[in-house]
């Protein structure tokens, strides 16, 4: 079986959101790296190769996904990386400024996750 070319990094603690966004993903041919923590997340991030998308939940625990956004904008090798926010608060990112290249909120269903990302054409 052939190994999927393309790697997503999800990052969420929610069992429930992570379920279905690694469905989606897998549905759409992408690995999935999955981290819980936002701590382990930036060191994933500065240590393996770019991903082709990252899916990031604001609510992480250790490092908050707003501040993961923030890390991935100013780094070089991420800055163009598409950004996928998950939440239950539709406008929170719009109050804090952080560019994503979508949001889906809460809770996550695996044909939402494959709509937003289809329309991302990755």
């Amino acid at each position: 079986m052939p190994q999927p070319s393309k790697r997503a990094l999800l990052l969420t603690a929610d069992t429930q959101a992570g379920r279905s966004c690694e469905t989606a993903l897998s549905q759409l041919g992408m690995a999935v790296d999955w981290r819980r923590d936002g701590s382990d997340a930036l060191l994933h991030l500065q240590q393996a190769e770019p991903p082709c998308l990252i899916v990031l939940d604001i609510q992480l625990p250790g490092v908050s996904g707003l501040e993961i956004v923030q890390h991935i904008r100013r780094d070089v090798q991420l800055a163009a990386v598409p950004v996928v926010i998950l939440t239950a608060d539709v406008i929170c990112t719009h109050l804090t400024g952080v560019q994503v290249a979508a949001e889906l909120l809460k809770p996550i269903l695996p044909d939402d996750v494959i709509d937003v990302i289809g329309r991302l054409k990755i």
